[in-house]
């Protein structure tokens, strides 16, 4: 199978939370010799809506007849979001979509839309594990989420300002302890993400608004500057409903450690956190004394872990480490 493409939405989806797609895509197209090219998703909001109201009552896609007209022979590489529900580009005999959050549990509905793929790579292990146990009819490869190797050995020297950070969707019941840990502790400084008129912003518990956090350089300067990390998998804790239960392991958790951050953590154990050897970075928290506990050492000691021992550990989950998983896989051009 030999793949000459990745394709990018990157010419009409600017949202924070696609920035690290885009950051994946330029790795990998680099690290594979191949090229990034426009998904034949069109820039204009209303030209997208049509396509996909088409494709959904008339069972076919419009966006393929492009394929066919520039005699598109290979395959291509395109991360989705998440599994569509309706014919697209990205379910079609020559795509190999790498799926990002899968929240459905209907086997029939995603074997619909899939099966016509050669191979469908499949980020979380437990949704891997799922699709098996379960039979779909898909021909399926985990293909786990990876840190860009880029922010690996990032890690800033200067001291850290920031005692706990709270990037992206909050765990409810972390936050609950923070707020508790706060009225003990009123010297505390945490930082924790709001949005403004449609922007991402992130706010201190003393200083109020400390800056717009769109890029991601920005972002992981946060990160950099902040001694603790509060994250949990996002299926637990009213995320449920969300997620269908399933409970993956996010980039963001990646993103903290090589920030430097020590990590505390709600989290169930599944194959993705097994995958992911999260306890080794300590239990998950399920009381207000454990977090209290935690956090009291944490912050004592939070220069004392090993920067060999992180990066043995994002070695393995680096971008760089999942192209080498590409090359055995696949023949490049």
């Amino acid at each position: 199978m030999r793949i000459n493409a990745i394709y990018s939405d990157r010419h009409f989806q600017k949202w924070p939370s696609h920035q690290i797609v885009y950051e994946w895509e330029d790795e990998i197209a680099k690290g594979l010799g191949i090229k990034i090219v426009e998904s034949p998703i069109p820039k204009q909001n209303i030209f997208r809506l049509i396509t996909k109201i088409a494709e959904k009552i008339f069972k076919n896609d419009l966006t393929s007849l492009g394929e066919l007209l520039s005699g598109r022979k290979n395959f291509y590489l395109y991360f989705s979001m998440y599994p569509m529900q309706f014919v697209s580009f990205s379910n079609r005999e020559r795509a190999i979509p790498i799926i990002i959050d899968f929240w459905i549990k209907d086997i029939q509905l995603f074997d619909k839309y899939y099966q016509k793929c050669s191979l469908v790579l499949i980020s979380s292990k437990e949704v891997y594990t799922f699709l098996k146990e379960n039979n779909s009819k898909v021909n399926i490869k985990h293909f786990p989420l990876s840190l860009p190797s880029k922010y690996q050995g990032a890690i800033s020297e200067k001291k850290r300002d920031i005692d706990v950070i709270v990037l992206g969707r909050k765990n409810e019941i972390l936050w609950d302890y923070l707020q508790q840990y706060e009225k003990e502790n009123p010297e505390i400084e945490y930082v924790f993400q709001v949005q403004i008129d449609g922007r991402l912003k992130y706010k201190s518990n003393k200083r109020g608004i400390i800056g717009d956090f769109h890029e991601r350089e920005d972002y992981m300067q946060l990160a950099n500057d902040s001694k603790v990390a509060l994250y949990g998998t996002p299926g637990i804790d009213g995320g449920e409903q969300r997620t269908n239960g399933f409970n993956p392991v996010t980039p963001k958790y990646l993103e903290f450690i090589a920030a430097g951050c020590t990590v505390m953590a709600r989290y169930p154990k599944n194959d993705d956190t097994d995958f992911y050897q999260m306890n080794n970075q300590g239990a998950s928290i399920d009381t207000y004394i454990e977090f209290k506990k935690q956090l009291d050492t944490r912050l004592k000691n939070y220069d004392k872990q090993s920067n060999d021992a992180i990066n043995e550990y994002l070695n393995k989950h680096n971008t760089k480490a999942r192209i080498e998983l590409l090359k055995s896989s696949f023949t490049f051009n």
